[in-house]
């Protein structure tokens, strides 16, 4: 018998054991945060110095965030974000499918990951796709300032005696569609509501995309003002019926 043949058939089993045991972790897991529905995918890669860790949240355009410490020791994995002061904590299951777990940032929420072969897309009703059945018309009108020049869209149906709503967008510098991570919640709204016979005006808040003004320093009521001047345009229009205006 060779010196050391012991030893070292010791070593290779362990080396193998510990391979087959990162390899039941490594790959793709996706779930979703329980109350916030937020979908957030791992990916768990073996390293040269260990496991590492990255995850995204597609929903919140946030991609490729790396973990600073990770950990797994054959059942439970666990990692901690310090950019964003988040962690996890998960048990994996017998049949190395799911890891069941929670999510502690802000608040602590059920994550139970679900191991996938790729990162799943999530199908919306985004983007109104022509032919559009109605008329579409890129508009602007003096705001509620001397400075202030609205830049939006209006979408009216073809015939009929419709009424017409204004979209105000909500806190914070918003266009006309309320764009937000790669969603364009007002477009959408426009669409259902004109093609359902019903008007609808909607413009670039001031002082942001192609409205003018300052927005640094508007306050609630001129934006009030912005959304009167809007239908002060509104009832200036011969295709409007002025006391249909909402």
């Amino acid at each position: 018998m060779l010196l050391g043949c012991g030893p070292a058939n010791e070593l290779t089993e362990a080396a193998f054991i510990d391979t087959v045991v990162v390899d039941r972790i490594v790959g793709v897991w996706e779930g979703t945060l329980s109350q916030v529905n937020l979908r957030i995918v791992v990916h768990v890669e073996n390293g040269d110095d260990g496991l590492l860790v990255r995850f995204d949240s597609p929903d919140q355009n946030a991609y490729g965030i790396p973990a600073d410490t990770v950990s797994f020791d054959g059942e439970q994995l666990s990692f901690n974000v310090d950019s964003i002061n988040a962690g996890y904590v998960g048990t994996l299951s017998r049949d190395g499918l799911l890891v069941r777990g929670r999510w502690s940032q802000s608040a602590d929420l059920e994550l139970n990951l679900g191991r996938v072969d790729k990162d799943s897309a999530r199908a919306r009703a985004q983007n109104p796709k022509p032919p559009f059945p109605y008329d579409i018309e890129d508009v602007s009108f003096d705001g509620g300032a001397p400075d202030v020049t609205l830049a939006g869209t209006l979408t009216l149906p073809k015939t009929g005696d419709y009424p017409v709503v204004v979209l105000v967008t909500g806190s914070g510098a918003q266009d006309r569609d309320e764009t937000i991570v790669g969603h364009k919640p007002f477009w959408v709204l426009a669409d259902y509501l004109t093609r359902h016979g019903v008007g609808v005006l909607r413009y670039d808040d001031r002082g942001f995309a192609q409205s003018t003004g300052n927005i640094s320093t508007a306050t609630t009521a001129d934006f009030a003002d912005d959304a009167l001047a809007a239908i002060t345009y509104l009832r200036s229009r011969p295709d409007v019926i002025a006391h249909r205006i909402g």
